[in-house]
């Protein structure tokens, strides 16, 4: 068995394009995915500027080796650039740990992963903020306002935030969404501090932030 490291990637896009995607990953040595709904923040006028169709999108989070990954956004980057009828963001992630039978089956694969992947010079990060539901809009207004350029919403809950509630002395609501914001690394901190002030667990947003490193991010056009 391969002990070579198993990287995710995640991929948004419009809604009814996370099929055709999932199809051309696997051809790609990339055969395994968690398909989610989500939407995205962007207004009207920015969709049209960037050729988009509407705001609901779908995210693919996608696991397999990282040569296979690497050679993936490479040749999303070149060989289907122009070609591929989609328009959104792919990126990749350093994954710490995964379940040991997925990791065993996924370096089995025996797809070709072809010559290995050029890196840019800039770096990124994955913003993760979950506030209340219906507080996305104030939040991304925010971000905007620090260096972000948009954002994807996904929909779920707290599980478990009674030592929260006890060390803040609030009350947290359950239902919330998880606002996903992809921007310059050098851009990081200022985006989180903003939120963080304007919009922390004190507030009505009650947003709580996080960030991952992201290791290659491809616009998809």
């Amino acid at each position: 068995m391969s002990d070579e490291r198993i990287k995710a990637m995640f991929t948004i896009a419009d809604r009814g394009d996370g099929i055709a995607l999932s199809k051309l990953y696997e051809q790609n040595g990339v055969p395994l995915h968690l398909q989610l709904i989500a939407e995205g923040t962007a207004t009207s006028e920015v969709l049209n500027m960037l050729g988009l169709t509407h705001r609901d999108k779908e995210m693919l989070i996608s696991f397999a080796p990282e040569r296979a990954v690497e050679a993936l956004l490479s040749r999303l980057d070149d060989d289907y650039r122009g070609i591929l009828r989609v328009k959104g963001l792919a990126f990749s992630v350093k994954l710490t740990g995964l379940s040991g039978a997925v990791a065993g089956a996924l370096a089995q694969n025996d797809h070709p992963t072809g010559g290995e992947a050029m890196h840019g010079k800039r770096e990124y990060s994955l913003i993760l903020a979950a506030v209340n539901q219906g507080c996305t809009d104030p939040v991304m207004q925010t971000a905007r306002t620090a260096g972000a350029t948009g954002g994807t919403v996904l929909r779920g809950r707290w599980v478990g935030a009674q030592r929260l509630e006890q060390y803040h002395a609030i009350a947290l609501q359950d239902e919330k969404e998880l606002l996903l914001i992809v921007c310059d690394r050098r851009d990081r901190n200022a985006i989180m501090d903003a939120i963080n002030a304007h919009h922390g667990l004190n507030s009505d947003e009650q947003a709580f932030v996080f960030s991952l490193p992201v290791d290659r991010m491809v616009k998809l056009s």
